[in-house]
């Protein structure tokens, strides 16, 4: 008699879905050099507590960045090897952050 086992089942957690197409958004890097924000809402101070946290919840996808600014949370969502384009015409493959109020970061 031969005992063959069930079939191993594999379960795949969907990606986020990406942020809304707002054409080709123009980023420009913060001072420090280690992520970009784009438009006037963001501020580079939330985009580096974005980067902290997403490093610090390794890598996740979802997560609560905090606004040194009004200091309030704000969900983010991830997704990575986004060619964030610059407003100082370089290009970077980098992780795009998107939630909050309208905020967008690029980190790399």
């Amino acid at each position: 008699m031969t005992v063959t086992p069930p079939p191993a089942t594999v379960t795949a957690e969907a990606a986020p879905p990406p942020p809304p197409d707002t054409g080709r958004d123009v980023f420009t890097i913060c001072p420090d050099g280690n992520e970009g924000v784009v438009g006037g809402r963001t501020t580079c101070a939330f985009a580096a507590n974005v980067r902290r946290t997403f490093y610090a919840t390794g890598m996740s996808n979802n997560f609560t960045a905090f606004s040194p600014v009004t200091g309030v949370g704000y969900e983010m969502t991830c997704v990575g090897r986004y060619p964030a384009y610059f407003s100082d015409g370089s290009t970077k493959i980098s992780t795009r952050c998107y939630g909050g109020d309208n905020a967008q970061v690029v980190i790399w």
